[in-house]
């Protein structure tokens, strides 16, 4: 992760500047669903073994703007509350969070090596699969897509091939 702004310091933007209360910037050789880099909020947890990723609004429309990681927070509560710390908790930005384990992160950004650019469209994919979740068969647990047929369970720690979608 490269940090552009750090813990404390202030983020200009076109309504001002927000105090950040976490380091914040993107994941170096990453492409997001905007074109830019993965944006990345980097909190105090160094060993979190989770992602957080934020569907972020766009405040004027509530359409789909972009999606924001949150790492090195203890849950998606800690997250969310940091991400709309950084919003003046103005909730019209927030479009909802969900959590993989960073391992699945870390496979989207190997996994993806034929765009050097990198994981470009893994996480707008998965964002869009809210909508219509697949749930694990044992716990009923939302199922993250890892190819056209192959499913992985964070609750169970397993691999599902699910061949109806």
């Amino acid at each position: 992760m490269i940090i552009e702004h750090p813990r404390g310091s202030q983020r200009p933007h076109k309504a001002g500047k927000t105090l950040m209360q976490a380091h914040y910037g993107f994941i170096k050789n990453t492409r997001g669903v905007d074109g830019d880099e993965v944006d990345c909020y980097l909190g105090p947890n160094e060993l979190a073994t989770h992602v957080h990723i934020v569907k972020q609004l766009k405040k004027d429309t509530g359409e789909f703007d972009e999606l924001k990681l949150m790492m090195g927070f203890n849950s998606e509560e800690e997250a969310k509350s940091m991400y709309l710390n950084h919003y003046s908790n103005d909730a019209r930005f927030f479009g909802g969070i969900i959590t993989y384990p960073m391992e699945i992160l870390k496979l989207a950004i190997q996994d993806n090596k034929y765009n050097a650019k990198a994981i470009k469209s893994f996480l707008y994919k998965h964002d869009h699969e809210l909508k219509l979740p697949i749930n694990c068969a044992e716990c009923n647990t939302p199922l993250v897509k890892l190819d056209k047929y192959d499913y992985y369970c964070s609750m169970c720690d397993n691999n599902q091939t699910h061949k109806c979608r």
